[in-house]
């Protein structure tokens, strides 16, 4: 079924209770006009089971019902049930709203309008994707639960902007993350959802995916990290609570611009917060990325403030980084570690030897090694962030080949 540009398709339970798209005959649903959906299900059908047409990832690759929403497109979902749709083909992993269709782009004289999505209320489930974009604006997530879906609850892509994704729950992800943002998803909010059991890791925002609000989250008993940075910056992380994770509770790497404000983060089976910089072209998770379009500078820095960090195998672990500011945080029976890594062995008594309900102290790495790609953080011009340390980053990266070597630690 083909929505154009003109029409608008109105589902509503009063009228369709339930809606079965049948795999054996390759239904799907495109939309370039309005779609709404409302109080109804939506689900891929086998007719030849006469079931839903539930798939595990082993068998992704094969054909299931989808939903696309394209350039121009609004899609409106509130109060309803999508089931069993998505596999692994280009914009058909589920629900997807995305820019294009590329024939259709390439053919207009302007900049095709970008589609834009508000998703309430409504549960998917076994979904390739429960949610996928690719260079869409102000999607709204609010309200919904992504279970048990093959690959990602929610993964907003490629240069998708504004984004709010509050209150949802995500959790049961066979594959990867609970939620996720990657590859230049900029200014958007992560508020109250909660994320726990996802074979990956709770949240993560990845892939230069900058001006980022996380606030009151909760991520638990993710089989890895309950909140994921990498190569991402100006990230503001207040409030949340990440526990009992199988592995970090908070990771960042390769990301600047990170203001960690009074978090709970406790019971994690390696380290509460693990900072560090990477070459990532030595690792062989990495084989096969494009550096042309996902690149990156090995170089990390954060701020610490008022967080709690109780009983992760080590406090706060922080390797090859260069800047750490912390001011009152508390470490209540985090045991045998507080501290870790390469700068606190040569620091070991920088909690007494620092009043850190005062004034803080603030680590810095006089020598650093690689570039830096320029970039404004709105937290930091805000004021949210300041005086860490961080603001001083691209003038030290600038003078590296002259500096010492030393590691500074002082007051601030």
């Amino acid at each position: 079924m083909l929505i154009g540009l003109s029409a608008a398709l109105v589902i509503d339970g009063s009228e369709v209770g339930t809606l079965r798209l049948s795999k054996e005959a390759g239904a799907f649903i495109a939309n370039a006009g309005k779609l709404h959906i409302h109080g109804t299900s939506i689900v891929g059908w086998s007719e030849e089971k006469q079931a839903a047409a539930h798939a595990v990832y082993e068998d992704h690759f094969d054909f299931r019902p989808f939903i696309t929403s394209w350039s121009y497109s609004s899609t409106y979902i509130g109060a309803a049930e999508l089931v069993s749709l998505g596999y692994g083909n280009q914009k058909s992993y589920g629900l997807s709203i995305t820019s294009g269709p590329k024939a259709m782009t390439d053919i207009t004289k302007y900049p095709a309008q970008r589609p834009s999505a508000i998703i309430v209320d409504s549960s998917f489930r076994n979904m390739l994707y429960g949610f996928y974009s690719y260079e869409a604006d102000d999607v709204a997530l609010i309200g919904n639960e992504y279970v048990d879906n093959i690959v990602y609850g929610v993964d907003p892509h490629d240069r998708s902007h504004r984004l709010t994704i509050a209150y949802n729950s995500a959790y049961g992800s066979y594959r990867k993350h609970g939620i996720i943002i990657s590859r230049d998803v900029n200014d958007s909010s992560y508020i109250g959802n909660i994320c726990f059991e996802n074979k990956g890791s709770g949240f993560m925002v990845d892939r230069l995916s900058n001006g980022t609000f996380i606030y009151a989250n909760t991520a638990y008993k993710n089989v890895q990290d309950g909140l994921t940075l990498f190569e991402s910056g100006c990230n503001l992380i207040a409030s949340n609570y990440l526990a009992a994770n199988g592995w970090v509770g908070l990771r960042v790497r390769n990301s600047l611009d990170n203001g960690v404000f009074f978090n709970t983060i406790e019971n994690n089976q390696r380290a509460g917060i693990y900072g560090y910089t990477a070459i990532l072209e030595e690792s062989a998770a990495q084989v096969g990325r494009n550096y042309t379009i996902d690149p990156y500078y090995s170089v990390a820095a954060m701020t610490l403030v008022g967080n709690h960090i109780e009983k992760n195998k080590m406090g706060v672990s922080v390797e090859e980084f260069d800047a750490l500011y912390m001011n009152a945080n508390s470490f209540p029976n985090q045991a045998p570690k507080i501290f870790y890594g390469k700068w606190f062995l040569k620091n070991p008594f920088i909690l007494s030897q620092f009043d850190q309900s005062r004034e803080g102290a603030l680590i810095t790495e006089n020598c650093l090694d690689g570039t830096l790609i320029p970039q404004e953080c709105s937290f930091r011009k805000a004021g949210f962030i300041k005086g860490d340390g961080q603001d001083e980053i691209e003038a030290r990266v600038k003078a590296s080949s002259a500096c010492s070597g030393k590691i500074v630690t002082r007051s601030h």
